[in-house]
């Protein structure tokens, strides 16, 4: 078994949860409204943060409204809608509690560094509920299978005063430095002199250190995240886009680097095809080569098309996922 694989056993569980079929219908509800349409498209595809990020936008709906007018015609979330959005983000945040513990129990200044969401600061309110969408059984053996991701036992072996005396917000900001030069070039390709810096630090210099320390951490916060959007992709379906040989027209480039392993595909929309958007889809393509066995992948690019051969036709590119969860596990393999 790995973290991925128990994963997907976790995403099973929710589908038997009796809260499962209102936070389905709640968040279904918000997307095809068309009074709320921009809403839910901000949070879909700029916030990016499952539940959270109906609940982020509907509090900052006014500032965000100054760079997308259109947010400005859309109802905000009604007090039911609120409280299970926040139901629901409670118990994925409480999962990643459970996940981390083994390194935030002896390192707490970490906490805000691996959590995906610290950066919106937001606080659940008092009377959010439990609805039992994740059981404290479910969520235990989805815990102790994270606590084998080896981005822990790099963190833990950087406990020294270099790393003690640097600030919460301070590993924070290295983390989403780190995470930003890595994904700004897209998955196609990584950035040269990250690459170049990363193979000339010396392991015991107080750079090397602190630069292990910092790829543990974001490789820890970046499964969790992958993780994160399983359990939400859960409540939505039963089933992830798949790109396989009914849909795919063309494999592009593919590449290893330090930012992972990327790919780019040119795709004709179909039944498995057709909910492709930002987020998870799974690859199951026998034509790729066998050093890249490609399964879950996390979509960071999509570009539709015209052909005059295939008509309207989409372009997604695609960072490989592994057996962690981990979209970056060249980082871990330097470390």
């Amino acid at each position: 078994m790995s973290i991925r694989s128990d994963a997907y056993q976790l995403c099973k569980s929710i589908w038997d949860s009796p809260s499962h079929e209102d936070a389905k219908k709640a968040i279904e509800s918000i997307n095809s409204n068309e009074r709320r349409a921009s809403l839910g498209l901000v949070a879909r595809q700029y916030i990016n943060a499952q539940a959270l990020g109906y609940l982020v936008v509907d509090r900052d709906k006014s500032r965000i409204e100054q760079q997308y007018p259109p947010l400005r015609w859309s109802d905000s979330l009604d007090s039911k809608e609120r409280q299970l959005l926040a139901a629901v983000h409670k118990e994925i945040s409480e999962l990643n509690q459970l996940c981390v513990a083994p390194l935030t129990d002896k390192m707490p200044q970490c906490t805000t560094a691996v959590d995906p969401y610290s950066q919106f600061k937001y606080q659940l309110p008092e009377d959010v509920v439990d609805i039992g969408l994740l059981t404290p059984e479910s969520m235990d053996t989805m815990a102790k299978s994270f606590h084998g991701h080896p981005a822990f036992s790099v963190a833990l072996q950087s406990q020294r005063e270099i790393i003690k005396t640097i600030p919460g917000d301070g590993l924070l900001k290295g983390v989403q430095a780190l995470e930003h030069a890595l994904t700004k070039t897209g998955p196609l390709s990584g950035p040269s002199k990250l690459a170049t810096m990363v193979f000339s630090l010396a392991k015991d210099s107080p750079e090397g250190v602190m630069f292990r320390h910092t790829s543990a951490l974001m490789c820890i916060r970046a499964s969790l995240y992958i993780l994160d959007e399983l359990v939400y992709q859960a409540i939505l379906t039963n089933k992830l886009p798949v790109l396989n040989e009914n849909n795919v027209i063309e494999v592009g480039p593919l590449k290893g680097h330090i930012g992972g392993i990327g790919l780019s595909i040119l795709c004709q929309p179909d039944e498995g095809a057709e909910r492709i958007d930002i987020g998870l889809a799974l690859v199951k393509c026998a034509f790729l080569p066998p050093r890249y066995p490609h399964d879950l992948c996390y979509v960071e690019f999509i570009q539709v098309q015209s052909s005059n051969d295939f008509g309207d036709v989409t372009e997604v590119h695609l960072r490989s996922i592994d057996e962690n969860l981990n979209r970056f596990p060249a980082l871990l393999e330097r470390s």
